[in-house]
């Protein structure tokens, strides 16, 4: 099983999952369809199936038009809203296209019909892989546009976070150094958010020089993994965690939305001054080490991405 990390409008991710013994693929969120179809053709792959997580357009759009081309093409997905849907999935259905396995699993709050892919192939020694649309990225989670900080906080811990420990994460969108930034605003001493987003840095600086030459053609192989996914502490284990979650998100949120103004305060300045918004600093003291906890559950980890 080889994965096409394809990078697409302004921060998406779509991808081709490529069965090397049949030569036939399956793609993931295909918003771009003519992009994807050149890979199809190039590589010399057959297009079979299509696995969408949501049905939002920058993920979804491209269903259409690839069934105009494809008309035995088959589209998966969790929720009627989604364009082109032939197949509805449920939570747990496992589907089979040749040596690949796919596991389906239903993931609301971003949206109340969001699905996550787990693929794996039997008798491999490859990694398996998760595609998780807007669920999980690297150090941050989806908004909940359509469900609640209890839906996401089990999302995260009990249905992502019980994946095996190699299992490769392959997220929706390119939101690492923004995720980061925020996780440091919140705790500026945190040794191992600093690493990560230094290493994130260097990756956007390595893509952009990259780009300079390909022009049009990025492929990432995200070599995530999501085993810290789990929150090892006893406080994020209860019901405090997914509280914490929903105010960390909403303070996140309120950063986003203020910088956009030219009177936004430094990006360093203290969650104590969003008052009523976010967790004061006598609250984050308190939280002995909650916040620690909620970082590594959004997947703030040892992480590589290589060019292919």
């Amino acid at each position: 099983m080889r994965v096409k990390v394809i990078s697409i409008l302004e921060d998406n991710y779509m991808y081709l999952v490529i069965d090397e013994q049949s030569k036939e693929a399956i793609a993931v969120d295909p918003a771009v369809p003519h992009r994807l179809l050149e890979i199809v053709n190039r590589e010399g792959v057959r297009l079979t199936a299509v696995l969408t997580t949501h049905h939002h357009w920058d993920h979804a759009r491209g269903n259409d038009a690839l069934l105009k081309d494809l008309p035995d093409l088959r589209v998966y997905g969790g929720d009627d809203r989604i364009t082109g849907l032939t197949h509805k999935v449920t939570n747990g259905q496992e589907l089979k296209f040749n040596t690949i396995n796919v596991r389906c699993l239903f993931t609301p709050c971003h949206t109340s019909g969001h699905m996550c892919y787990f693929l794996w192939e039997d008798d491999c020694p490859d990694s398996p892989a998760v595609f998780t649309g807007d669920t999980l990225f690297v150090g941050g989670c989806g908004k909940f546009f359509e469900g609640t900080a209890e839906q996401m906080y089990h999302n995260l811990t009990k249905v992502l976070g019980t994946l095996p420990q190699d299992t490769k994460v392959f997220c929706g969108h390119e939101y690492t150094i923004k995720n980061l930034k925020f996780a440091m605003l919140v705790e500026p001493e945190n040794e191992r958010v600093k690493e990560k987003l230094s290493w994130a840095r260097l990756v956007i600086r390595h893509e952009t020089r990259m780009t300079s030459r390909r022009c049009r053609q990025r492929y990432w192989r995200n070599l995530n993994t999501i085993h810290s996914s789990v929150c090892p502490r006893r406080t994020c284990r209860s019901s405090q965690g997914s509280q914490t979650l929903l105010r960390f998100c909403v303070c996140y949120e309120k950063r986003r939305t203020t910088s956009r103004s030219p009177k936004s305060t430094s990006p360093h300045m203290s969650c104590s001054l969003w008052n009523g918004v976010c967790l004061d600093q006598n609250s984050l003291k308190q939280s002995n080490g909650l916040l620690q906890c909620t970082l590594s559950m959004l997947k703030l980890l040892i992480a590589e991405v290589v060019p292919i």
